[in-house]
Order: C-alpha cells, then structure tokens, then sequence
C-alpha cells in the first residue's frame, strides 16, 4: 500500500507530464499555423530550378469544397457583361458561385489572418490578385474571372478531392499554350531565365481560372511570397495609393483612364504622366504564381474547359 509521501509523488509526476504533453501539443500547432509565412526565398528573386524535395508533404487530403469565388472590389454596380458572366458561371460550371464585394469581404477575413495594411492602397484590380490568393490559400475552393464559361467544372472538383498529390487545377493545354494564357515574367529574370521558364508553358495553368486544394505547400509560398513583395512596396503604397482601377506602373496614362468603367471615377481628370503608383500590372500575381507552379508542377493539373473570351470587357 502506498504511503502518503508516494501518493502525494504520484500525483505531481502526472501534474508534470500532462503538463509537458500539453505544452508539446500547444507548440506543435502554433509551428503549424505559423509554419505558411515562414520562406526563405526572396519575393524579388525566386528561383524556381533549383526544385526541393517536398517529402512528406507530397500527398496533401484537405478536402476541396465545391464553391467557386469570384471578386468584384469596386463601389460601383457590374456592368451588363459581367452580370451575364456571373450567371454562366452558375449555369455552365454546376458549382456554387460566391461573389466577394466591399460589402461581405470582413465576413470572409479570418481573425488570425487579416488582409495586408498595403492591401487598402492597391488598384482594384490587384486587391481581387490579392484576395485570389487569400481565398485560394486559407478556404480552397475554385476561383473565376467573371467571363462568360462554356462547360462544366464538376468533375475537376471531383478529381482532386480523389487525388492527393493534386494541388492545383487550372485553365491550360492548349496548342500552342498561348492561346489558353501568356507568362508573366518577373522583372528581375534575364533571357536565359525566361528561356526556361518557358520550357513549362504547356505544362502550367492560366492565373484567371482554377481550383485549389486549402493550406498546401504551394498556396502557402504563394501567400508568403504575396506578402514579402508587399512588404517591399508598403512605403511607396502609402505615398502613392492607387486612384482608378486599372491602375499600373506599366501602363500608359491614357489607357489607364480609356478602361476606366466606374462612373465617379470618370469624371476624374485624365493623368498625363505616368502614375507613381509603383506596383506593375502581373507583378503580385503572374510574376509570382508562375515561376511557383514550375517548382511545383507534379501537382498542377490542366483541365478547366475554356470560358468564352468574346464580349467581355
């Protein structure tokens, strides 16, 4: 039988251990939730030939749900085209359509992950770059340009919730690959880069349409990388935020203000010179997605049928 002093051991030594469990526990899942923001690869210079090894996490299972998101960040209504797009999207795809708006945004931000500060001093057209990755990354799911679509998405659904080393489902081989989508080459990348990043063209997917499994390897680098190249430009953004929506440091005055479509900002004087905005058209999107996909490429898959490219503006 066991005296009062062993007793009162015995109990401190599972006090102690469960203590121990706990904390291991609790370490295991921050490391977990933390683990997307942490890259050591620079945002400007990302290398994507010198492929690493993905290991244990080259079968990833989170299930995808059958939604497709799409985003609308002006104030002002769509235009009769793009209403008609959003209906197709429903009528051709078979899947649920979600579109995101200034108005329902906060509903969708999680608490633990807020939008990037610079987020509020970008073009409209780059917050909808930036929430398909947000979207892509934390809830998964398809996500759609609003043009009008042509067949159904169901099956794709299907296939990668069926195959885990499938990551990514996208728009693509086509012949030649152009016809489905162009590369958008960083800035940073010499010809010999961009020679063979092109080798990947009729392998990769398009960055207007696709589906993505939640929290992979790749929707966190993508995030990660989103956020480092923001980083870079927050001091600028700020000085310098975006005023109407197609805003671009590459693009001319002229066509800035000729593809304005929200009616208060039309009447806006027309700029003459070229904006000090500093992000470039592809620079938060294309530029980072697809030296990505080549470093990754085993787990993109082509496939999503081509949407109808006519009447959309």
């Amino acid at each position: 039988m066991l005296t009062n002093k062993q007793k009162i051991l015995c109990i401190v030594s599972s006090v102690i251990l469960i203590i121990i469990i706990t904390t291991i526990i609790l370490i295991y899942l921050n490391n977990r939730k933390e683990n997307y923001q942490k890259t050591t690869i620079n945002s400007n210079n990302i290398d994507v030939f010198n492929k690493d090894k993905i290991g244990h996490t080259d079968t990833i299972k989170n299930d995808v749900k059958k939604i497709i998101y799409t985003f609308w960040t002006g104030t002002n209504p769509m235009n009769a085209n793009r209403m008609v797009g959003i209906k197709t999207l429903k009528e051709k795809t078979g899947i649920n359509i979600c579109v995101i708006t200034t108005e329902n945004l906060n509903d969708y931000i999680l608490k633990d992950y807020p939008l990037h500060p610079s987020y509020k001093y970008l073009s409209r057209v780059h917050k909808a770059d930036y929430l398909r990755c947000y979207f892509m990354h934390h809830y998964g799911g398809g996500y759609a340009d609003i043009k009008r679509q042509t067949g159904s998405w169901e099956k794709y659904f299907d296939i990668i919730n069926d195959n885990p080393k499938i990551w990514k489902i996208g728009l693509g081989g086509a012949n030649p690959p152009s016809l489905a989508f162009g590369i958008a080459y960083p800035e940073e990348y010499n010809q010999k880069q961009k020679d063979r990043l092109t080798k990947y063209h009729d392998k990769m997917v398009g960055v207007g349409f696709m589906i993505c499994k939640p929290r992979t390897p790749y929707t966190s680098e993508w995030y990660s990388l989103l956020h480092q190249r923001l980083d870079t430009y927050s001091s600028e953004l700020e000085k310098h935020p975006a005023v109407f929506s197609r805003e671009a440091f590459d693009r001319p005055p002229s066509k800035t203000c000729d593809d304005e479509t929200d009616p208060e900002l039309k009447k806006l004087p027309c700029p003459t010179e070229k904006t000090k905005y500093p992000i470039s058209w592809n620079r938060i999107l294309g530029q980072i997605v697809y030296p990505l996909q080549v470093k990754y490429i085993k787990h993109i898959k082509q496939g999503l049928p081509m949407p109808d490219w006519n009447n959309y503006d």
